[in-house]
């Protein structure tokens, strides 16, 4: 019998290989359903692998409280016992099946996180929302963790970004804001058990969350995940916690603020340029051209300042838009204390320049690409799919802003980015804020 002889092919590597554009991205469809206690449940029914992910989010977070450190203990310690389990209890079931939990407080929300197995959700659903329903906050426990958070942020108190957030915040949101609470150790020290169950009281037990249940799902998993979450009962008491946004209140005194910091070898500088929100038809080109000016690695900022200046390892410009609180041009870096100077110049210069000189063909092909590289990203699984639905809910945007910002993409022109940049950027307010020696 004669054997077949098989030939390996060497691959070429004297050509890049083709790059194809993206197209036909769509998000997937959801369903929508409101349970009989008021929690609004979105399932996303989407994946390969037999896992699902369920999460509960209650409006009011750090920002919505008056004080701030509260719910933040709160998060670190929920899931320390219950009225049936201890901490340790608790753990152990979550491992046996598998799953495992993350709880947060942010500015103005409340997430609690389950990821499961979906071949085994009975167990992990039963403790997951007992801890939600009955947690008991044991003092040894809260206070333990509280002075753990205390010395972290001891800590980050020390480092220069931390400090320039000290002055660069209530700059653009007014000193008496909640915006530009600063926490410190103290803080944190002052917050005691029974005021993390008093908040609990107010917020988690108060409100009905809204609920996202995402992964492999099957028709026995959405019902055991309805049937837990009917069963937990809500009990308004006293004023809930709402989200009470605060829109930018900025410094009459001036634009530019500088904190000595003696022992600092490096100083951080933070920038915010007001602009357009997202109801604004130039929203989606500014939010590309602000890609093209300091939001990745081959941006003009990057370019200039880090590759040809070598004032800084790294500097970055995004559109930081909030609901409520309007929206900024928002530009970080730090660098040597002797470059502060070369570096605001050179900021200011680019400014410019993106508004009089568009970008070239391939600045604009690398910006487009990015942007829908990053939408196809959000494709890779059904957490980042619903993560994505939970992001632009918060913002109070339609998921048809997807559709949007990757036609802008694909359609818009250098001479498009550069009229947003000088139209909604150049003309505006700059609030600067240095921290440094």
């Amino acid at each position: 019998m004669q054997s077949e002889t098989t030939t390996a092919t060497t691959p070429d590597r004297t050509s890049p290989p083709d790059v194809h554009e993206f197209s036909g991205l769509t998000l997937p469809g959801s369903n929508h359903t409101v349970l009989s206690n008021g929690i609004k449940l979105t399932t996303l029914d989407n994946g390969a692998q037999p896992v699902y992910r369920l999460t509960l989010r209650w409006d009011g977070g750090n920002l919505d409280t008056p004080c701030q450190e509260v719910p933040q203990v709160m998060a670190a310690v929920i899931n320390e016992g219950t009225d049936r389990h201890n901490g340790a209890e608790i753990a152990e079931i979550l491992e046996y099946n598998g799953a495992w939990t993350r709880y947060e407080s942010s500015a103005h929300y409340f997430g609690a996180t389950l990821f499961g197995l979906t071949a085994r959700p009975g167990e992990v659903l039963d403790i997951f929302t007992e801890v939600l329903s009955s947690p008991v906050f044991p003092d040894e426990v809260v206070t333990a963790r509280r002075d753990k958070l205390a010395a972290q942020c001891r800590t980050s108190r020390e480092k220069i970004t931390s400090k320039v957030q000290d002055i660069f915040l209530p700059m653009t949101y007014g000193a008496d804001a909640p915006k530009a609470h600063r926490s410190t150790d103290r803080d944190f020290m002052g917050v005691t058990p029974e005021m993390v169950r008093n908040h609990y009281r107010r917020h988690l037990k108060a409100t009905p969350p809204r609920a996202y249940l995402a992964g492999r799902l099957t028709p026995e998993l959405v019902a055991e995940v309805t049937r837990r979450l009917e069963a937990m009962t809500f009990e308004p008491v006293g004023n809930p916690v709402e989200i009470h946004s605060v829109a930018p209140q900025f410094n009459p005194e001036g634009d530019f603020r500088r904190l000595t910091v003696d022992d600092s070898l490096q100083s951080a500088i933070k920038i915010a340029i007001p602009t357009i929100g997202r109801d604004n038809p130039d929203y989606e080109t500014l939010r590309l051209a602000s890609v093209a000016f300091g939001g990745h690695f081959g941006s003009r900022l990057m370019q200039n300042i880090r590759e040809d200046k070598g004032y800084t390892y790294g500097i970055s410009a995004q559109l930081a838009t909030l609901p409520g609180e309007g929206s900024f041009l928002v530009i970080s870096c730090q660098t040597d204390n002797g470059f502060v100077d070369g570096v605001l110049s050179e900021i200011n210069s680019e400014c410019g320049r993106m508004a009089s000189e568009p970008l070239s063909d391939e600045e604009l092909t690398g910006v487009r690409r990015l942007i829908l590289s990053a939408l196809a990203g959000v494709l890779d699984s059904p957490f980042s799919i619903c993560d994505y639905m939970i992001s632009q809910q918060e913002l109070g945007q339609s998921t048809g802003s997807y559709l949007r910002l990757q036609e802008t993409a694909r359609r818009v022109t250098a001479a498009d980015l550069a009229r947003a940049f000088s139209n909604h950027i150049l003309p505006n307010q700059h609030l600067t804020a240095i921290a440094g020696k």
